[in-house]
């Protein structure tokens, strides 16, 4: 039960309902203000980029109020970039509200549009860097997603974005963003994995993502906004609020898992794992049952398995040490629910890694070895060992 299935089950009513007047509201409450000036370098300059042509664009609505009721006193620009069901894709300057109307100002808007054009993400970036120049950036990528998986291979077939189904694989995504993000912000499913976090070490600093699915309601930036303009520790913070605000959800709406990542140290780790890979052989065939998963939905996206558990269940502890150190430096936040829908949540350490079965082998390895994490570690030599 991914975005996907938490739209449709827990959030239709809303989403549905409310989509064409909210969709009204921006247009007719927005003022249209293309070609305004360049504003005064600030501290942080964040950009929400929310693809939203698709079944979560009431969500991404609702998202773009709270972005609006959490945006006072804020120390820098707040903007985002919205396609829902248009033909065009608007770029905002987020302004605070307390109330429901969207009252920011349109600032751009893209005609024709496809929010997973990585032509177009890299033209937004660029225009709201010269609409709001900063000394810092961040971006918040929110819509759907399935970790590293190939586009057009699975059911829901993403890595980033669904707009009239094209999506955006994770090199595509790495080469379409720049190079001195202070931060990404995954604001969409299972994209809390080594191999995304790898993919992107060279395009940002930190990365705060869920390796498990996140549901239709997404972050709670009302409570969390003013957080994404300090530094390390109120990234850390922001984190927390989100696990805090699941945790007080009820029923099935209490699942969450959230880490903080620092890339800086992601080229140590994938050193020791190339190590551990080349000296060591995992236990003949070890049971992926017995791993934690951290994918809920079956026959979405790509299976993911907890990164900690999977060492710790298939070596001995003298051949991981290393590993486990640099992993305790790269996370340097991770939390999560004690359930997750109705699975337990028994191990969590922030990344999840991709452990195929053997058929899975075959349809995935190429492509996994594409990869910049397979390429730097040769982890796919570690599929032949893996059995349901």
């Amino acid at each position: 039960m991914d975005r996907y299935t938490m739209a449709l089950m827990i959030k239709r009513t809303t989403t549905w309902r409310y989509s064409a007047v909210l969709l009204a509201m921006v247009m007719l409450l927005s003022c249209h203000k293309e070609g305004l000036p360049v504003h005064d370098e600030g501290h942080r300059m964040v950009l929400v980029y929310l693809a939203a042509n698709n079944n979560l664009r009431g969500e991404a609505l609702n998202s773009i109020r709270k972005l609006q009721q959490g945006a006072k006193d804020l120390n820098g620009s707040l903007l985002a970039l919205i396609k829902t069901d248009t033909a065009a894709a608007y770029l905002l300057k987020i302004k605070y509200a307390a109330g429901m109307s969207i009252v920011s100002d349109t600032l751009k808007s893209y005609p024709l549009a496809n929010t997973s054009d990585p032509a177009l993400l890299s033209a937004v970036m660029a225009d709201a860097r010269s609409l709001h120049p900063a000394r810092s950036y961040g971006l918040i990528l929110w819509s759907h997603a399935t970790s590293w998986a190939p586009p057009a291979d699975i059911a829901i077939p993403e890595s980033f974005g669904a707009d009239n189904n094209r999506e955006m694989d994770i090199s595509v995504l790495a080469a379409a963003l720049p190079k001195d993000l202070e931060f990404i912000l995954f604001d969409a499913c299972s994209m809390g994995s080594i191999e995304v976090a790898y993919e992107l070490r060279k395009n940002t600093r930190y990365i705060l993502a869920s390796a498990a699915e996140v549901l239709s309601t997404g972050f709670p930036y009302e409570e969390m906004t003013s957080l994404l303009f300090g530094g390390v520790a109120e990234l850390t913070t922001a984190a927390a609020y989100y696990i805090r605000h699941y945790q007080q959800q009820p029923g099935p709406e209490a699942s969450a898992t959230v880490s903080l990542t620092a890339t800086a140290g992601l080229d140590a780790l994938a050193t020791t794992c190339a190590a551990l890979v080349d000296a060591y052989t995992p236990k003949p065939g070890f049971v992926l049952k017995q791993l934690q998963t951290l994918n809920f939905q079956q026959g979405v996206g790509v299976p993911a398995y907890d990164f900690a558990d999977y060492l710790e269940q298939n070596y001995s502890q003298p051949a991981i040490a290393p590993v486990l150190e640099q992993l305790q430096q790269v996370v340097i936040y991770s939390g999560h629910t004690t359930r997750f829908f109705d699975h337990t949540i028994r191990r969590y350490s922030g990344l999840s890694v991709f452990l195929p079965t053997q058929d899975e082998s075959t349809r995935y390895k190429a492509y996994y070895q594409q990869l910049t994490w397979d390429k730097a570690t040769g982890w796919s030599r570690l599929f032949q060992h893996a059995h349901h």
